[in-house]
C-alpha cells in the first residue's frame, strides 16, 4: 500500500474510530493490520498524531549568556590563544582590559 493510499485509509477509518466502543475500535485496529500492515501501536499513535503548525520548541538545555556575552568571551578565548576555561578565568581581567 502507497503512503497517499494509507492515510486515505486511515483518515476513512478515523470517524468511524473515534464514535467506536472499546471493543469496536479493538475491532477497527484489527482491520487496519491487516489492510496497512502496520503494527497496533504505529496505527494507534497515528491516528492520535495532530499535524504541527510549525517547528516544535527548542530542545536541549536554555541558553545562558546572551549573544553580546557570548561574542566577548569568544574574543576573550581567541585572545587567550585557545587556553582551556578552567586556565581562562584567571586571565579573563588581564585579557578583557586589553580588548576593551
Amino acid at each position: 500500500m502507497t503512503r497517499g493510499g494509507m492515510k486515505e485509509y486511515l483518515e476513512a477509518i478515523r470517524g468511524r474510530y473515534a464514535q467506536a466502543g472499546r471493543e469496536e475500535k479493538g475491532c477497527i485496529l484489527d482491520e487496519a493490520v491487516r489492510v496497512a500492515g502496520q503494527h497496533r501501536k504505529a496505527l494507534i499513535q497515528s491516528r492520535r498524531a495532530k499535524p504541527s503548525a510549525g517547528p516544535g520548541p527548542k530542545l536541549g538545555r536554555p541558553l545562558r549568556y546572551g549573544s553580546s556575552t557570548t561574542t566577548a568571551l569568544k574574543t576573550l578565548r581567541e585572545a587567550g590563544v585557545r587556553v582551556c576555561g578552567k586556565r581562562l578565568k584567571p586571565l579573563l581581567p588581564e585579557l578583557s582590559s586589553r580588548v576593551d
